[in-house]
């Protein structure tokens, strides 16, 4: 959320810290499903989300993650 204050020169933008909006998902899956895990984030400016796996970013060309949006990332195929 953006919070506009007024000063002297008129509205002034404010950074508003990062905040993840909801951290634990828990889902029951069957092998060979597909999988969406959602980061709700916000923040201003909006915040960047990096999606990571035993702290290795995912490769964009990784068949088995995809980052569908920065805020989204895709398992095809659960193993």
């Amino acid at each position: 959320m953006a919070v506009l204050m007024t000063g002297a020169g008129g509205f002034h933008d404010v950074a508003v810290p990062p905040k993840i909006e909801r951290q634990n998902v828990e889902l029951s899956v069957v092998e060979e499903d597909k999988v969406m895990l959602p980061c709700r984030v916000s923040g201003r400016p909006p915040p960047v989300v990096r999606w990571t796996k035993d702290d290795v970013a995912v490769a964009p060309d990784d068949d088995r993650y995809r980052v569908v949006s920065s805020h989204w990332l895709a398992i095809p195929v659960v193993t």
